[in-house]
This record gives structure tokens, sequence and C-alpha cells, in this order.
């Protein structure tokens, strides 16, 4: 048994005394739930540097963490948005896979946008894993074409959704009062390139195991998707089907956008003064055949 309490940034806490060290992080999920009405999808329970996946067991977990034995641990709750997959809310031609939390281009030569969430609130800090897929049939350096943040929820022009992204040249903002690329001081589009689409920063992201996808689409645990090694007797995955891995942070009442390596270094901090002006959502947009934006549960 081990005692837990969560905390929340807001300085709230919930403590769970005796939890079962069988218990999975799922029930976890589920007390949070009741007690503070955050359905489990949108819940990230983080321990050290570590975020907790549904299925992980808790003896697991302190493990992980160098805390076998404990009486007692806290967990930060980090929350995520509601994520859909709705295709009224995205280009016709693009393809949504609720199942795998994924977006992927149509097959024509043009961008494809689709928003990935409900809208944010005002109150709250949202973090979102994502992963990136691209196979590389335009010729192009990876990912090009490739953009991903927050638009605006007034926005509706699927072939050119104007927001806040993240590109491998850097951040592009044409919403917000903005028009443009960022440079420095604004931001530092040389660490977005080194630290996320980099071959090195590829490779960093290979050397643990490779965060699942997951049907967010309902409370409780959500479906599963593979793992993949790049050691430890596994088979890495064939060099179309590495992704690029970061997280993006949505602080909405300090209005800024934080990027994260999947090691959890800070890439950059992008201000948006107008972000809670207006309601916003997650999007990306994907600009050629075989590339794909998938949403994960960070391990």
């Amino acid at each position: 048994m081990v005692d837990i309490t969560v905390r929340s940034f807001s300085g709230a806490s919930i403590e769970l005394p005796a939890v079962a060290l069988s218990a999975a992080i799922g029930d976890i999920k589920a007390r949070v739930w009741e007690q503070w009405g955050i359905p489990a999808r949108e819940q990230r329970l983080v321990l050290g540097t570590a975020i907790a996946a549904n299925t992980q067991r808790v003896e697991g977990v302190l493990s992980d963490a160098g805390l076998s034995g404990a009486a007692s641990v806290e967990f930060w709750l980090v929350r995520g948005p509601a994520f859909n997959f709705n295709t009224r809310l995205a280009h016709p031609r693009a393809r949504l896979d609720p199942e795998c939390a994924e977006l992927s281009h149509g097959g024509q030569s043009e961008y494809q946008a689709a928003f990935l969430s409900d809208i944010l609130s005002p109150q709250e800090t949202y973090m979102v894993p994502f992963k990136l897929y691209d196979r590389r049939t335009h010729g192009r350096l990876p990912c090009a074409q490739m953009f991903i943040g927050v638009a605006p929820d007034a926005n509706r022009n699927w072939s050119n959704l104007k927001g806040a992204y993240v590109n491998h040249r850097g951040f592009y903002v044409d919403a917000f009062c903005e028009s443009g690329w960022l440079d420095y001081p604004r931001c530092r589009p040389w660490r977005v390139r080194s630290m996320i689409f980099s071959r090195a920063a590829q490779e960093d992201s290979l050397a643990a195991l490779a965060a699942p996808a997951f049907d967010w689409s309902g409370n409780g645990e959500p479906g599963g998707g593979l793992e993949w090694m790049s050691g430890g007797g596994a088979l890495a995955p064939p060099e179309e089907d590495r992704p690029w891995s970061f997280a993006m942070e949505v602080d909405m009442p300090s209005s800024r956008l934080k990027f994260w390596t999947s090691c959890g270094e800070l890439v950059d901090t992008l201000h948006i003064p107008e972000l809670a002006e207006e309601p916003v959502r997650v999007c990306a947009t994907v600009g050629y055949p075989g590339q794909r934006v998938v949403i994960a549960d960070a391990t």
C-alpha cells in the first residue's frame, strides 16, 4: 500500500490513502474524476518527470521513478484538452482516425487542417504530446509543411487555418494579431530545429519506449496502440515509421505556448498576448501525402 497525494497547479490536492500497489493509474484517474469532475481522458498524472500511462500499475510507476517502497508519493495533475476528431471540423479530404487519435493527409497536393480538441478553457493549462510521421514522398526536408499549434475557433478555412504553430523551421503565427514567421529575440527557432526536428532528436526519442496512440473518445482507459523499442532485443521501426516527438503546453492564463522535447527539456516559450481573448482549439495542418499527426500519451 502507498498513500498518494494528487496536486494541481492551482494549489488544490486530493488525498488517496492506502492505495494498492496493484492499482492501475486509470483507477486513480477515476477517483480524481469523482472528486474534481475532470474526465480521465483530460488527466496527465506526473511523477518526477514521467507521465504515467493509464494501464501502468502503481508499483511499476514507483519503480520507474526510483521510489519502490515509499510510504507516500505526490503526483502532479496536468490537464490535457478533451480531444476530438470530428470530420465537420477538418478539411473534407483529410483523414481522421479517432481510434488512433490521428490526422493524416488525404492524398491531394494541398494543405489539410483540422481541429483536434474541444475549446480550451481560459483558466486551464494543457499538455499535449505529439508524434509526427512523414514518409517523405515530397522530396523535401522531414515534416515540411506540417504545422502544430492552436487556432481561433472562429476560423474555418481548412486549406489555410490561421493560428500559432510550431514547424520544422521554427514558429509561424498568422492569427492573434501576428502575420508570419517569428525570430529572435521573440523566440529561438534554431532550438526547434535542433531539439525536435533533427535526426539526433529523433534518435533520442527512440532510445526509450515510444508512446502508444490511444482512443481519446471516451472516459476511462483509452484503447491501445503499438509500442516500439530501439534496443533491448526489440526491432526498431523502419525509417518511414520513426516519429518526431514533442509536447506542447498551452498555458491559457499566462497566454503562453511552451514546447518540450520527449525527454522533458524545454525547447522554447512563445508569448501570445491575445491567446485567451477568444475561444481557441488545438489544431494541426499536414501539407503532403504520407504525413500524419498523432496525439500520444507520453510514458
